[in-house]
């Protein structure tokens, strides 16, 4: 990607003499940088262009804090995992209330497994950036504000319920 940005620019530089030059600004260059890092691990100092240290030489706490980027492999990963659970939760839950399937050992696991799976994805989504306005959002104060104004109060009564019922 750097290859083909940086050929672009040349190629433009060299045939606009007279045209206005076709420079990436800060905010594209520090995303082109981020591609070094791997995707499912971003800090805010990967996009961030505040100085890392401040002048007392400790690093905030967002910079020791990794942030999940939303389209990293991990994030559709869970998000995957997590369309088959509601796939499978919709289809066994109706049947366990009619009492047409046993209260099996294997069905127990399954929602042991399923709750656990439930607590990770709420825990994580405090850490895991959104965009606004096309742009990744990776500041963990931002995605933890934004987190427990949407999702925050649905998901945690949803988890509330798993685990009491």
């Amino acid at each position: 990607v750097t290859d083909v940005l940086s050929n672009g620019v040349s190629k433009l530089r060299s045939s606009a003499n007279n045209r206005t030059r076709f420079e990436i600004d800060k905010a594209w260059q520090s995303e082109l940088e981020a591609c070094a890092t791997p995707s499912y691990l971003r800090s805010r100092s990967t996009y961030s262009m505040i100085p890392d240290a401040p002048a007392n030489g400790q690093r905030p706490c967002s910079d020791r804090i990794p942030v999940i980027h939303p389209d990293s492999s991990l994030r559709m990963a869970l998000s995957v995992m997590g369309a088959f659970f509601i796939l499978y939760e919709l289809t066994m839950v109706p049947l366990q209330i009619a009492e047409l399937v046993t209260e099996a050992e294997v069905f127990i696991a399954i929602d042991g497994v399923l709750c656990a799976f439930w607590c990770l994805d709420f825990a994580l989504q405090f850490v895991t950036g959104y965009y606004e306005a096309g742009v990744a959002e990776m500041h963990v104060r931002q995605v933890v504000i934004r987190y427990l104004k949407t999702w925050f109060v649905c998901d945690a009564g949803i988890i509330v319920c798993d685990l009491v019922f």
